[in-house]
């Protein structure tokens, strides 16, 4: 890495009763940001990650005991302070998975109002509700007069354009949550384009106008330590989040802490740039994968960590088609000897221009 980043005047805030430090912390994703993924971020980190967010959990799941769904609920040792994310598009059963889920032992739940995925559209929930706003309030309302615990609200700017934000923070606000997450882009947008940081910071400074406890957390294109520190500085937002920022770069929330203790930002060696498989393939495995299963996860990561890597293109290409394990660790060790061969073992991860989340 080069010299150290500026560091931020604003680097905590309050969830709650909580203390966030620091307030850049991991997005959850999908079929991504499961409990094994978060461990190896934890690791690389030294457990310096101010929040951990699970993977959504239907709140049909909840009322029902779905197994097989709540598996995303499982939270690590850890994993201290622990928010569960919940969706649903039904009030009245969206307050009864509140109520159930507050009393498991979580420190904190969230409101997907944000997730694109069409499969949680359908049912209603997630960004789906960006375009039924009065339900959305009765929503958080009912949520909010079930929930003993700190509670947040994650939406994006809007449907297909940036007006549903408004109401959003007025509906947050006016019913007391505890924090607003702020995805800076449309739903119909999915992943693609750049995040409209304008618009959270227009979110940030009508929250403190209607209610100055509730802080604002901004998300979207945040990749680098000087992203995050220019994301809070320029939309005074009290926190950020990344999530694809973090495939690419697992060190990134290891990064941001050095910087925030006003270290310089540890660069990794190629050992321990190999070594990242290893320790994800540990904490699959110990979490019940099979072989064939844990293959697909890692091929998963090395599609994004690899293309922010110095040659990692070819490579990327080779491993994503490997049909066995050995084939794919045999590959992986290949490319990793080239680069020590080439001189290549440095880490400043580029590529990145394309990454849109």
């Amino acid at each position: 890495m080069e010299e150290t980043p500026r560091i931020p005047a604003k680097r905590s805030f309050r969830f709650g009763n909580l203390e966030i430090a620091p307030n850049v912390f991991l997005s959850p994703m999908a079929g991504v940001g499961d409990l094994p993924f978060r461990r190896v971020l934890r690791a690389l980190a030294g457990g310096r990650i101010g929040l951990t967010v699970s993977e959504f959990v239907s709140v049909e799941a909840l009322r029902n005991s779905r197994t097989r769904e709540l598996k995303g609920m499982r939270v690590g040792a850890e994993e201290r302070p622990f928010c569960l994310q919940l969706f649903g598009g039904d009030p009245a059963k969206f307050a009864e998975g509140v109520r159930i889920a507050s009393g498991l032992g979580f420190d904190a739940l969230e409101i997907n109002a944000g997730c694109p995925m069409p499969k949680m559209v359908r049912k209603g929930g997630g960004a789906q509700l960006l375009r039924d706003l009065p339900r959305l309030a009765r929503l958080v309302a009912e949520a909010r007069r079930a929930c003993p615990l700190p509670l947040s609200l994650k939406v994006r700017v809007g449907w297909a354009d940036g007006s549903a934000l408004d109401e959003c923070v007025r509906i947050a606000c006016g019913e007391g949550l505890d924090l607003l997450v702020v995805h800076g882009r449309t739903r119909e947008q999915g992943y693609a384009g750049r995040a409209d940081w304008g618009a959270i910071a227009r979110a940030k400074r009508l929250a403190a106008e209607l209610r100055p406890e509730t802080p604002v957390v901004g998300n979207g294109d945040v990749r680098t330590v000087e992203d995050a520190v220019a994301r809070l500085e320029e939309s005074g937002v009290d926190g950020v989040s990344s999530g694809r920022g973090a495939i690419h770069n697992p060190w990134l929330l290891a990064q941001i802490a050095d910087v925030w203790e006003g270290k310089p930002a540890r660069s990794p060696s190629l050992e321990e740039q190999r070594g990242l498989f290893d320790l994800y393939d540990r904490f699959l495995e110990e979490d019940g994968f099979t072989e064939t299963g844990r293959l697909g996860r890692l091929k998963l990561v090395t599609a994004r960590f690899l293309k922010a890597l110095p040659g990692g293109a070819g490579a990327r290409v080779d491993l994503l088609h490997a049909q066995t394990p050995g084939a794919y660790w045999d590959l992986l060790d290949s490319f990793f000897e080239e680069r020590r061969k080439s001189g290549t073992a440095g880490f400043e991860p580029g590529g990145l221009e394309e990454l849109n989340g």
